[in-house]
């Protein structure tokens, strides 16, 4: 099933989501994942208040990823709009939701689509985390 091409991806286990989940986490903490229509790059929604973008597939541990912060509570629900250009999240107890600008996911000359999609908001926090923090 690891070569199968579906139209699209949102289940947070599976082949080409493996990489997502960091050393210490539980099987509860990636509450949602979408998968770009280009199938460039995934957005992920966490119980840590993260929105994360990832490579796509993220099928092995270790891969680079960009975490944005917005959210008062855990992230419910990821999904990108049909042409990939807006990402739109919802949170839990704080009861928001954000669309975010995806900037850079398509081919272009100074790199592939998964170097430099990323996605901003108005007053975007843009911190890259390597490792989990069992702390939050």
């Amino acid at each position: 099933m690891k070569d199968v091409q579906w139209a699209t991806f949102s289940c947070v286990l599976g082949w080409p989501v493996q990489g997502i989940w960091q050393k210490g986490m539980e099987g509860d903490d990636i509450n949602t994942v979408d998968r770009h229509p280009a199938a460039t790059c995934l957005a992920s929604g966490d119980d840590f208040l993260a929105v994360k973008l990832h490579i796509y597939p993220a099928a092995k541990e270790g891969l680079p990823f960009k975490t944005y912060s917005a959210h008062g509570s855990h992230v419910t629900k990821v999904c990108f709009s049909c042409d990939g250009k807006r990402l739109v999240t919802t949170g839990g107890l704080d009861g928001c939701t954000f669309q975010w600008r995806v900037e850079g996911s398509g081919k272009s000359a100074g790199g592939s689509a998964r170097q430099q999609a990323r996605i901003a908001a108005e007053d975007e926090q843009d911190d890259e985390y390597d490792e989990y923090d069992e702390d939050g």
